[in-house]
């Protein structure tokens, strides 16, 4: 005898009193009832108005705004309601009844299909009530067969619905191995078998469904591929409170050339393909609420970017981070990057006190602080993207990034300090230490800026590099970058002269090549001040003046020759890359009034990240190195950002 639980026992019971009621109304009534409360479970049922609302985003934003999409689903959880009290009352049907107000298009397709004696597969999709599909089947005579999953958590419930199916002359299969000979037989005497193209599995076969890799069920094309069934596929739509009108679509094309695997791809795609133009043309009847994409094979992640190049290095991080854990799991990371635009200044500060309060549900029907804020391009541009992961770095995108995770139900992560906004309000944070942010377990402090500097990476910057370089023999390299002045910070021309006669002096005594970069932050003055100091020294090997000439590899290129590298105090994204290379760092000192940035590189300091030291001792700092050969300390994060990154993945 099968188990089955107390809850499934008093759903049964409740459902079987519900049904010998409800088939003493009037039928329109009994619909009628149906979509009242539809309506009343859209505003109450928060958990599956939820996952409906992911879903059709993950499909629709890119075609549909927000309040169609609103509207789209209010409209399904009615007629889900209306199908499921109609469903109750199937068994009351009569062949008036269904002649009257159920439609049926292209039965001349179905009725050709099985005059040619191989079987037909009627391929249908989770949409409309289908359950009067096999009324009808029934009514009409057809030798219809549906394959179904038996659904064991809820085994009586699943037995009272097959009974109602049964009620009108079908017959229903079991899903499974031990029943696939029956699968077999009913197409082999030229039956009808029904399945569904769009069944929510484990096992299925990776294909793109709405821009999505989706695990795609692959049991009809193969049935139809052995056995050289005939495919036809349907769906039912709602064209009123009884009214009803079935599709039956030309039958499929398929292709067969002896190639099974190559075959089965082509024929799932089109299959999908189908699928989704029937969801388009009608999207309040599909079923928004089904696991279709629980098992999806990819994650879009969506990079919201401000013009702050430091910060950009970072989310190019975290991105190539997320690849790397990604190919581990077997997943495809796509990635949407935009550029957030404010209308002003003091749009953008208000963007995020608009999002102090809000609450997630609050900013996902909302999203006035963007409409308000944001110019009407990039609101359009953000509304009509779908993510899983919504990434942004620095306080002022933090806001933003809040009301679009909102949105689209996504993991959101914050690089740095979110402004005034709880890290609470984020599923993963990752800051500096010296951002002394709440210690919580959504939260992974490092060192400095993230960067991600891999061997093969800096490997390969280093060769781009070589070709750029003044070719001579040198014992090695020394690299030098010069970043530029910040709003509480300027570079000296005193410091920066002392630097260049430091450098000098080791690189002659040493045979070392200087490799320097500036930054697009650097002065005039200072640019100006490198290549009067270095104007025909013989051991320059690369001079880059970023404001005249950049490349995308440069600083990894200088990383990665380099034995030694000479960082300005001022860029803590500068700093963290070079650390990241495992060189040896020496920082030069000059006067800094930020706090948080003395924290950091006090901290660096005294783990022995860096040498922090006067312009004027470089020289000695680096002959003392080149003597001793101490040991470079290891930044390992790399573990504890892998593990965080893959939780959010």
């Amino acid at each position: 005898m099968r188990n089955f639980s107390i809850k499934d026992y008093f759903l049964y019971i409740i459902v079987n009193f519900l049904s010998k009621i409800l088939t003493k109304l009037p039928f329109k009534l009994v619909v009628f009832q149906g979509k009242i409360i539809g309506l009343i479970l859209y505003y109450l049922d928060k958990k599956h108005r939820d996952i409906a609302h992911k879903n059709l985003r993950m499909c629709l934003a890119s075609y549909k705004s927000q309040k169609e999409l609103n509207k789209i689903l209010k409209k399904n959880f009615q007629n889900l309601m209306m199908n499921l009290f109609e469903t109750l009352i199937i068994p009351k049907f009569d062949r008036g009844y269904i002649q009257k107000n159920i439609e049926v298009q292209g039965i001349e397709n179905l009725e050709e299909a099985l005059s040619q004696n191989k079987g037909v597969i009627l391929l249908g999709i989770h949409m409309g009530n289908w359950e009067i599909c096999f009324a009808v089947a029934g009514s009409l005579g057809f030798p219809f067969y549906i394959l179904a999953e038996e659904q064991t958590k809820f085994f009586l419930l699943d037995k009272f619905l097959n009974r109602i199916r049964e009620s009108k002359g079908i017959k229903v299969i079991c899903a499974g191995k031990s029943n696939l000979r029956q699968v077999i037989r009913v197409l082999k005497e030229n039956k009808i078998l029904g399945m569904v193209a769009d069944h929510g599995i484990k096992e299925g076969i990776p294909l793109e469904f709405f821009g999505h890799i989706t695990l795609t069920p692959s049991l009809a094309m193969r049935l139809a591929l052995d056995l050289d069934a005939i495919v036809i596929p349907g769906y039912i739509i709602r064209k009123g409170i009884l009214k009803h009108k079935i599709v039956l679509l030309a039958p499929l094309k398929v292709r067969d050339t002896s190639n099974l695997k190559e075959d089965l791809l082509y024929n799932l795609r089109e299959v999908n393909r189908i699928v989704e133009n029937c969801i388009k043309e009608y999207p309040e009847d599909y079923l928004w609420f089904y696991k279709r994409f629980k098992y999806n094979r990819d994650r879009t992640i969506l990079v919201l970017e401000d013009a702050r190049i430091g910060h950009q290095k970072q989310l190019e991080a975290f991105v190539k981070m997320a690849k790397e854990v990604a190919k581990e799991k077997d997943l495809l990371i796509k990635v949407e990057r935009i550029k957030v635009e404010f209308k002003s200044p003091f749009s953008k500060t208000m963007q995020i006190l608009g999002t102090g309060l809000a609450k997630k549900s609050q900013c996902q029907r909302c999203l006035w602080c963007l409409k308000k804020f944001l110019t009407e391009e990039n609101f359009l541009k953000l509304h009509s993207t779908y993510a899983d992961i919504v990434v942004s770095c620095g306080s002022s995108l933090a806001g933003v990034n809040f009301v679009i995770s909102s949105l689209n139900q996504a993991r959101s992560v914050v690089i740095m300090r979110p402004s005034i906004l709880s890290t609470k309000r984020f599923d993963l944070v990752i800051a500096p230490y010296h951002d002394r942010l709440p210690s919580r377990k959504n939260t992974i402090f490092i060192e400095g800026s993230l960067s991600f500097m891999e061997e093969s990476f800096l490997e390969e910057a280093s060769v781009k590099l070589k070709n750029l370089i003044n070719r001579r023999n040198f014992s090695s390299y020394i690299g030098l970058l010069i970043g530029g002045d910040t709003k509480d910070f300027r570079l000296k021309r005193e410091v920066i002269c002392q630097v260049l006669v430091q450098l000098k002096k080791f690189a002659e005594s040493k045979n070392v090549g200087i490799l320097l970069t500036t930054s697009r932050r650097t002065s005039k003055e200072i640019e100006n001040l490198i290549k009067e100091e270095l104007k025909d020294f013989s051991h320059l090997a690369l001079l880059i003046i970023a404001n005249e000439m950049n490349f995308p590899f440069i600083v990894e290129g200088i990383l990665g020759l380099s034995r030694w590298v000479v960082v300005s105090p001022e860029s803590i994204s500068m700093i963290s890359e070079a650390i990241s290379a495992g060189k040896y760092i020496l920082v030069f000192k000059q006067s800094i009034s930020n706090r948080r940035h003395k924290n950091f590189l006090r901290r660096l300091s005294e783990r022995k990240y860096i040498y922090l030291i006067e312009a004027q001792d470089i020289n000695h700092t680096l002959e003392e190195i080149f003597l001793k050969r101490p040991k470079i300390p290891i930044l390992n994060e790399r573990e504890k950002l892998y593990d965080a990154i893959e939780r959010i993945l």
